[in-house]
């Protein structure tokens, strides 16, 4: 007499595993969404500091654009750290 081995439990290893494979996929797909909100976020408030310092000071768009290039500066820093923990 043969034995059956797992017999029946194949549907529900099947779930599991598509189950593990969805949440993978979603985990990335927050990751990415993460990314891309934490650079434009970096980059906004970069100007809008810049903006005020430019209005305060009298300095025209130097102080914008200092502030841009640290915001962009910023958003490429939490690009890479992100990267560097997957």
């Amino acid at each position: 007499m043969a034995t059956r081995v797992n017999e029946g439990h194949a549907p529900v290893c099947d779930t599991i595993s598509r189950m593990t494979d969805k949440k993978s996929d979603i985990k990335a797909l927050a990751d990415l969404m993460v990314i891309g909100i934490m650079f434009v976020a970096g980059i906004a408030i970069g100007l809008g500091i810049g903006h005020f310092v430019d209005r305060w000071f009298g300095t025209g768009p130097w102080g914008t654009l200092v502030f841009i290039l640290m915001g962009i500066a910023a958003g490429f820093i939490n690009l890479f750290r992100t990267i560097s923990k997957t």
